[in-house]
């Protein structure tokens, strides 16, 4: 995992929530807006243990966290990263 961007701000719905009750609290966000600017699906991971399966599929939700890359098999993809509480939460 690399940063990409130190901030980014976005909204989205889940469209997977499968990993929401393990750490890292993983989530799948499609119809994606980031920075006002609409974006390609992107996965939010949740480093918070308190913030751990408290979002489900259809749910609408905002981030405000880091951009980071991550590689995996050879592979990388985009993802934002929320360490906090305040970071993440339902619209």
């Amino acid at each position: 995992m690399e940063l990409a961007a130190p901030s980014v701000s976005l909204t989205g719905t889940v469209s997977d929530d499968r990993h929401t009750p393990y750490l890292p609290a993983v989530l799948q966000l499609d119809g994606v807006a980031a920075d006002g600017k609409s974006r390609p699906p992107i996965e939010v991971v949740i480093y918070d243990g308190a913030q751990r399966g408290e979002f489900f599929k259809g749910d609408r939700v905002w981030v405000k966290g880091r951009l980071v890359r991550i590689t995996e098999d050879g592979r990388t993809r985009d993802a934002a990263l929320v360490t906090r509480p305040e970071q993440v939460g339902k619209r």
